[in-house]
């Protein structure tokens, strides 16, 4: 049988919170076991995990011990401690009696003088205000409130290229549209306009046109009822329908 001297001390364990082997948990295992489990840690993350446990494992071994603090064998622990601070107090007051001076003796202070009456003086006159003549205008203010229009350049558009890229039937009839208006003139003689009426295009009138024609007024109604929806608009188409298809 060995003998106790010769016995080996045990192994230190160290800690460990490997995912494989302790899923996340804490557990105790050897030098050589915590060397592999680092190892085979899959993420960055787990193998700074797995020396953040050893690290904080050593530093709490390392503290010292925590050793009880002596007992005065002079104190009585019996005592609670409301008494002991009672006579902590009575002694000072006793100890500060015993200090004072013999030669100082207490007395009543004199009374303070009574402050001086303070007259109240009458408040000083208001200053006399003259009529001011209003300042001049300031002409950089009627300068600031013009308005600055912002004018940019017409830009340089080639309606017969986009045309010719236009590939959607819809915006080719569109396109179609634009390019119509495009080349469009007053003095075109398709569009056949009488002196009058270039007349009013380029010199429109100046107040509401007088509507004598009873079916363009009826036309008129029916364009305001679908806009603006409202009772008296549908009496009014009910009125000029029945005025203009009596029979």
């Amino acid at each position: 049988m060995a003998s106790p001297d010769l016995e080996q001390p045990p192994r230190r364990q160290y800690d460990c919170v490997c995912l494989k082997y302790g899923s996340g948990h804490l557990h105790k295992v050897s030098h050589t076991a915590w060397y592999q489990h680092l190892a085979s840690a899959c993420t960055e993350e787990e193998h700074q995990c797995i020396q953040t446990a050893r690290v904080l494992a050593d530093r709490i071994a390392s503290l010292p011990p925590l050793t009880r603090p002596s007992l005065t064998p002079d104190r009585d622990y019996s005592v609670p401690p409301s008494v002991r601070r009672a006579e902590a107090r009575q002694g000072l007051a006793k100890r500060a009696r015993e200090n004072r001076n013999p030669n100082e003796y207490e007395h009543d202070a004199p009374p303070l003088p009574p402050p001086p009456e303070e007259h109240d003086a009458p408040p000083p006159p208001p200053p006399e205000e003259h009529d001011a003549p209003p300042p001049p205008p300031n002409h950089l203010d009627q300068e600031n409130r013009r308005i600055t229009y912002q004018r940019r350049t017409r830009p340089q558009i080639n309606i017969q290229h986009l045309r010719e890229c236009i590939i959607i039937p819809k915006l080719k009839e569109t396109m179609d549209f634009v390019s119509a208006l495009s080349t469009a003139t007053l003095a075109d003689p398709v569009a056949k306009l009488g002196p009058q009426a270039l007349e009013r295009l380029r010199d429109p009138p100046r107040r509401p046109l007088l509507i004598d024609n009873a079916g363009h007024r009826h036309s008129i109604s029916i364009y305001l009822t679908t806009e603006h929806s409202s009772q008296d608009t549908y009496e009014k188409i009910c009125r000029s329908t029945a005025r203009n298809f009596s029979g």
